[in-house]
């Protein structure tokens, strides 16, 4: 197995997919003002998840402002989870044969998160690419039910991806849900 090939061929796949569902919500004019690359623990699917400003701006109704950073970013409070998730089935599929080829190749699993991370900061900057006619999105990994290593992950991620500014709020909900 060609570990650069196969992360390469993954990312250009998982692109094209998320890519084509942030297409059709611009072009649908959906309201959106969050995007997820969304992944269950430890990499083992992907999804797309959004939310709306609309639907942001409802819930704060319902809820005290110190609830409010969770509204934003929690992925599970948003109105769109894993949106069109039988866009993901194969892939999703092909990306549980690569996990038993990454563990028969012995990888650890710190050198199996870096594998998929790198692959989710590619999507995640080309995604941004699409957007960049939408100001204000705010473009992340989420996990559901993030473990602590998950959530430094999702920060660093974001970190990478937002030329080194530090969001701060995003980063106080992450330190929150530890």
């Amino acid at each position: 197995m060609n570990l650069e090939q196969e992360k390469k061929q993954l990312a250009g796949n998982l692109s094209n997919i998320y890519k084509a569902l942030l297409t059709k919500l611009i072009t649908e004019k959906k309201d959106f003002n969050t995007i997820a690359v969304h992944c269950d623990s430890g990499f083992s699917t992907f999804g797309f998840s959004w939310n709306s400003k609309h639907y942001l701006e409802k819930k704060k109704e319902k809820f005290p402002e110190n609830d409010w950073p969770a509204l934003k970013y929690s992925v599970s409070e948003w109105e769109n989870i894993f949106y069109e998730y039988k866009s993901f089935n194969e892939i999703n599929e092909r990306i549980e044969e690569i996990f038993d080829d990454l563990y028969s190749e012995d990888l650890t699993d710190a050198q199996i998160t870096q594998f998929f991370s790198e692959i989710v900061l590619e999507v995640i900057l080309d995604l941004k690419k699409t957007v960049s006619g939408h100001a204000n999105t705010f473009i992340s990994l989420q996990f559901s039910d993030p473990s602590d290593k998950e959530i430094d992950l999702m920060q660093k991620i974001s970190q990478l991806t937002t030329d080194g500014y530090r969001n701060s709020e995003f980063e106080n909900y992450l330190e929150k849900i530890k």
